[in-house]
């Protein structure tokens, strides 16, 4: 069923017993020692922290399951509060979280719940459905008036209770992400059969294993989908590869990227990137005449049609069928699908009239791309505006902001050290893939391994534009260093001083080339990384933020701080999913870009010129508390104008507290750089 294994280069090919032990202790240590060393550089999994915002977010969606709301409801009832917003994110993740907690809850000891029950879903407020321009037209006919009759009734109940009282979720979403990585290992090692013998496929892996652009989507304490998305990377790259005509699995390839591309579109619609990718790459296939087009690519635009209808079926009541949406799976991703199927069947027909491979086929291929972008122009005309389309342009801008969105600035110190963890491999396998590539070798099929290098090239080039990109460009850099070490380490060579083959000269010359080649590929970037100049060293203790801000939630649980009550409280939106998490109380503000009415307020509270629409905001939502931090660098957004002199922000920077807000004394967060307020009338 699988074939011959490859031998892609001189010295490829199956490992010796010892070397095959030797190479997977090198797997086994670099795994283990990445997943120790990294949450101790972002402490917290142990106290009941989370990797990032959007991890207290799906935890927050899951829990919604198990506190009753229904599978088809997308309400997030305790942000943007009180009116509440939808989700876009989708249900696997969900699945997932759920039956690890199902697996751990038995092993772990009795949760200790807080007294009482949580109280039941809020109904949705009366005004969620009013336009949120009307909502700020009446803030601005509001300016200026002595009385703000409240327009909703009370704040809307937390009901998600703290860590402690859902032990198993918890450990099921710290733990989701690892356990993925154990899965990424031997989907790796299947997908890249096609290129790679034994040993080529060892070194791929343990080039993997140091690539900072991944590992951290994978470690303790990351609750969120990337892990998936990685997985569903790495299988539908192995699918693509086996398209290529004399491919033993070729048959069955084009059903198994269809079914990787639906499962892809559900689980995110970050993996379009790389599903045009693997399209892009099978249609240049087609162009050289390596790819049967309606064969597999065809048999994959219609499984990946079909699978993502069923998607969409389970992810919506039928009402909702059709309605197009670009941030998450719908009907214009399952027209993606049937265009691909059409699109391969046309190139199929016309290279059955004998369309011969390269410049024609190269024009026909164009102007077939051409007409696929027409058509879903004219059917979804936000298309091409990505997951984005019809925000608000501030909106667009504000998530345009966000720390894995932005470009790599090669021209600083520390963003060309950025670069070297994310993309560092792509100095060195770049042009040795190249050079290795530049004459015919037996046994290397290089218009297959020509893919891969574009591929690098590419990816590595978007990284910089987009450093989210990242872990596309490790997964191709590990591939295309899979050759490499074989090529350049295990080859014969005599030593310089012309000594003998069975020499202890010769020897010692193979060893110190396997280990200086090997470290270089594997090591090469991080090492130079830690040889660049480190910034300066911050004077005094430093504590990760996300420790502080749980410091200041555990005082807003403590009843003789803020009252039994549970409130509306306004903090910097990178906080408000932190805030839902670990306190009973709602926030504004989070880093969702959905939420556009609890950003453009949040925006108003801490930056806008002019107190009295703040207040308006923080009256029409019965907001209670204010949380600052006058030092936050995280409120100085890329290419943003600083915020105005008379914004709140920048008074309470200067220690100007207005008088309609009244510090609050602290406990746990009292040294710590967070300052809460109570919001007066």
């Amino acid at each position: 069923m699988n074939g011959p294994v490859p031998v892609t280069a001189p010295g490829d090919g199956d490992c010796q017993p010892a070397e095959r032990r030797a190479l997977l202790a090198l797997c086994l240590l670099s795994w283990l020692l990445l997943h120790w060393v990294l949450p101790a550089w972002n402490p917290g999994v142990g106290t009941g922290l989370l990797a990032d915002a959007d991890c207290y977010h799906r935890m927050y969606r899951a829990r919604l399951l198990l506190d009753g709301e229904g599978w088809f409801s997308d309400r997030l009832p305790r942000y943007n509060a009180p009116f509440g917003h939808t989700s876009y994110w989708t249900r696997p993740l969900d699945v997932l979280l759920l039956a690890g907690r199902a697996l751990l809850q038995p092993l772990l000891p009795p949760d200790r719940h807080d007294a009482g029950s949580p109280s039941p879903l809020p109904p949705p407020a009366a005004t969620c459905d009013a336009p949120f321009a009307q909502r700020q037209e009446a803030d601005r006919r509001e300016v200026g008036s002595t009385s703000w009759p409240p327009s909703t009734a009370a704040p809307t109940a937390g009901f998600v209770r703290r860590q402690g009282a859902d032990r198993a979720l918890f450990w099921a979403g710290a733990l989701l992400s690892p356990f993925l990585h154990l899965l990424i290992i031997p989907a790796f090692w299947w997908a890249a059969r096609p290129l790679l013998g034994e040993r080529g496929r060892w070194w791929a892996l343990l080039v993997l294993s140091w690539q900072f652009a991944i590992i951290p989507y994978l470690v303790l304490g990351r609750a969120d989908q990337h892990g998936l998305i990685i997985l569903a990377l790495v299988l539908a790259v192995g699918f693509t590869l086996r398209q290529w005509r004399g491919d033993p699995d070729g048959p069955g390839a084009g059903t198994g990227l269809g079914l990787v591309g639906a499962a892809a579109f559900w689980i995110s619609i970050e993996c379009q990137v790389f599903l045009y990718l693997c399209f892009a790459s099978l249609a240049a296939g087609w162009w050289f005449g390596e790819v049967e087009a309606r064969a597999g690519p065809r048999r994959a635009g219609l499984w990946m049609a079909g699978g993502t209808a069923l998607a969409v079926m389970a992810e919506r009541l039928p009402a909702d069928w059709f309605r197009p949406e670009f941030d998450r799976v719908s009907v214009v991703h399952v027209a993606v699908g049937l265009l691909m199927a059409a699109f391969f069947t046309a190139l199929g027909r016309l290279g059955d009239r004998g369309v011969p491979a390269g410049v024609w086929r190269g024009g026909v291929l164009g102007g077939a791309a051409a007409a696929c972008c027409l058509a879903m122009r004219a059917v979804f005309p936000l298309f091409f505006d990505g997951p984005y389309a019809g925000l608000e342009p501030h909106i667009r801008r504000f998530m345009d902001t966000f720390v894995d969105l932005l470009p790599l600035d090669l021209g600083t110190l520390d963003g060309f050290r950025t670069f070297l963890s994310m993309a560092g491999h792509s100095l060195v396998v770049i042009p040795l893939l190249a050079g290795f590539l530049w004459r015919p070798r037996a046994g290397v099929d290089r218009r297959k391994w020509l893919f891969v290098l574009v591929w690098a090239t590419v990816v590595t080039w978007g990284t910089i534009r987009v450093n989210k990109l990242g872990y596309l460009a490790g997964l191709f850099l590990a591939i295309g260093a899979g050759p490499l070490f074989p090529w350049l380490a295990m080859t014969p060579a005599a030593s310089p001083s012309g000594a003998g083959a069975g020499s202890l000269g010769n020897r010692l010359w193979a060893a110190g080339r396997g280990v200086g080649w090997g470290t270089l590929l594997v090591l090469g970037p991080f090492l130079a990384g830690l040889l660049l100049p480190s910034p300066p060293a911050a004077s005094g203790p430093m504590r990760n933020v996300a420790v502080q801000f749980a410091d200041l939630c555990r005082d807003l649980e403590d009843e003789t701080v803020v009252g039994s009550a549970p409130a509306v409280i306004m903090t910097w939106m990178n906080f408000g999913t932190d805030l839902v998490f670990h306190t009973r109380h709602d926030a504004v503000g989070t880093p969702i870009h959905r939420n556009q009415e609890g950003l453009t307020d949040t925006f108003t509270v801490y930056g806008g010129p002019d107190e009295a629409a703040a207040r308006a905001v923080l009256r029409r939502r019965g907001v209670r508390f204010l949380v600052a931090n006058p030092d936050y660098p995280g409120m100085v957004l890329p290419g943003w104008a600083p915020f105005p002199e008379t914004s709140l922000q920048r008074r309470l920077e200067r220690g100007e507290v207005p008088g309609w807000l009244q510090p609050v004394p602290l406990v746990w967060a009292a040294s710590g750089p967070f300052r809460l307020f109570r919001v007066l009338d």
